[in-house]
């Protein structure tokens, strides 16, 4: 991780926006939001992932994946560094925005009161790799059940670290306050493997009652590209994935997805799908491949897509060599006005 593990972008809607593939934009820095998520002096340091959903009203839970842990210090020169003794798979923070911006960071521990390494959530169902994590990337939270359902790959630590499949989080009581004390379980879906990976981004889509899923299918030429599933509301409240289906290249839905459509030429694995007023169905995406967070709109889920560049990741982190970029999401909550739009994305080293 750099000094800066990720940062905020705002991008702004230019002229009046007639259609999807015609959309201008203007980016810069939030330096302001940069400071609400500044490493604390002892504890949370920074993180990538960075996910944020609402739970309710406009107190919002923030997904982080892998965490620094430890302290600041201070060097003679007065510059101020990081000291990291720990790195757990993941945390999550919450922010109550009619309270501040600033979020409150939460870390599990083991009983010794060191950080537990394995992160905030861990399979709870049955599994056949004991040294399996998660990295939760993506969620939402449905009115009809009231729950909170997080994406999250599986990892084990295979050749540094290896993706396995997908599971569904589910936290049962979202609104208790302190996620310390949230109950929750864990689902594998079944389709999922190292090479689909179902765990992209996720939306529900109230004019059909179905919630889709953007996935990689790591099989397809070059190096994957971006799939298209979908399950019915119900179906996936009740953990039902043989009602999963894949679009299909000739339009039809179907439960293999040997023969998937390519709805996106890249795999973006850290994205946000998400509807704007303005812009129809968006994702943000940002992959290792190339310093630039691209935007693809589209008036239908299932496409077409039009895709854009976005913005181009500044020095140093532009550095291919030094530097990876990934995981661009979108924050709707920070939004000041339909015509904005805020953004994050890590920079790593």
């Amino acid at each position: 991780f750099n000094t800066k593990s990720w940062c905020f972008g705002v991008a702004w809607l230019a002229s009046v926006i007639f259609s999807v593939q015609c959309v201008h934009f203007s980016c810069k820095i939030n330096d302001a939001l940069e400071a609400d998520f500044a490493p604390q002096k002892i504890g949370w340091l920074g993180a990538d992932v960075s996910t944020s959903l609402l739970l309710y009203n406009r107190t919002y839970l923030w997904l982080w994946g892998d965490t620094l842990y430890g302290n600041l210090y201070q060097t003679p020169q007065g510059d101020w560094k990081r000291n990291c003794t720990a790195m757990p798979h993941g945390t999550v923070g919450i922010v109550d925005l009619d309270v501040s911006n600033v979020p409150t960071q939460y870390i599990r521990h083991n009983e010794d009161g060191t950080p537990d390494l394995m992160g905030f959530f861990r399979p709870l169902h049955s599994i056949t790799d004991p040294t399996e994590y998660y990295w939760t990337v993506a969620g939402l939270r449905l009115p009809s059940s009231g729950c909170v359902y997080i994406l999250a790959q599986v990892i084990i630590p295979k050749n540094g670290f290896t993706q396995i499949g997908s599971d569904v989080i589910v936290v049962t009581n979202p609104e208790e306050s302190n996620p310390l004390m949230w109950t929750y379980n864990t689902s594998r879906i079944t389709q999922s493997s190292g090479t689909l990976n179902i765990n992209n981004a996720i939306a529900y889509n109230q004019q059909d009652g179905h919630v889709y899923i953007m996935a990689t299918d790591a099989k397809q030429p070059p190096f994957g590209v971006t799939i298209l599933t979908r399950i019915p509301e119900a179906a996936f409240v009740a953990l039902d994935w043989t009602s999963l289906l894949c679009l299909r290249t000739d339009g039809s839905w179907a439960q293999d997805c040997t023969d998937a459509k390519s709805m996106i030429n890249q795999p973006y694995s850290e994205a946000t799908l998400t509807w704007h007023p303005k812009l129809g169905w968006y994702l943000l995406g940002l992959n290792l491949f190339a310093p630039t967070v691209v935007l693809a709109t589209a008036d239908q889920l299932e496409g077409p897509w039009h895709i854009q560049n976005l913005y181009d990741v500044p020095a140093p982190f532009s550095n291919q060599t030094l530097y990876i970029n990934y995981a661009a999401k979108a924050h709707p909550e920070y939004s000041s006005s339909p015509s904005t739009f805020v953004f994050t994305y890590k920079p790593n080293s």
